[in-house]
């Protein structure tokens, strides 16, 4: 039995942002987590976290309902 190589490809705040604003025109399945994802990073400053703890968890949560409706 063959294993495939797993890669991983960690990026956080602007450096985030950046690559999913270039590969946002070739996403076909998570389009819309990353527009989500741009738009949390837009409202912060500086790459600061900025955000109410709440507004935090409203786009934590609505991101991640993707993958629970992806599962069923």
């Amino acid at each position: 039995m063959k294993h495939r190589k797993v890669y991983r490809l960690r990026l956080y705040s602007n450096d985030a942002k950046n690559f999913l604003e270039i590969v946002l025109p070739y996403l076909r399945v998570k389009t819309e987590q990353a527009k989500l994802a741009i738009e949390f990073q837009n409202r912060m400053k500086n790459g600061k976290l900025t955000i109410p703890k709440e507004e935090q968890e409203y786009y934590k949560n609505l991101i991640s309902s993707f993958n629970l409706k992806r599962k069923k």
